[in-house]
């Protein structure tokens, strides 16, 4: 049993959003594409989950903020990728994934519940 060091990174606290990997890797073909999908997120200043429509990138660009991807063990990747939000959508849009993520919308995904609430 250790700490996990990896809620910061080197330069202090990290900000922008948190994402869980099983949305990158279930959208990974419109993710490399360029195209915009349908995400939940954490936004690291507010502590809210937020559905959204985005872009995501494994490089910076301009316009686009941090996001921090959570693994399956619950470790954040040391280098974020990087998101560009477009609009914030409804719950039901997320539904339009859950299949791709072979699990059930009641199932937290990340934060500990569905709400989002820790």
């Amino acid at each position: 049993m250790g700490i996990n060091v990896n809620l910061y990174n080197f330069k202090g606290v990290r900000d922008g959003y948190e994402i869980s990997e099983k949305y990158i890797q279930a959208q990974k073909e419109e993710i490399e594409k360029g195209n915009p999908v349908i995400v939940e997120v954490r936004d690291l200043s507010t502590i809210e989950r937020k559905i959204m429509r985005a872009i995501i990138k494994p490089e910076k660009e301009e316009g686009f903020e941090n996001l921090w991807i959570r693994t399956s063990d619950e470790l954040i990747l040391q280098e974020p990728w990087y998101i560009k939000p477009i609009e914030e959508v409804d719950d039901r849009e997320l539904d339009k994934i859950m299949d791709k993520l072979q699990v059930s919308k009641d199932t937290p995904q990340i934060w500990g519940s569905p709400e989002g609430k820790t």
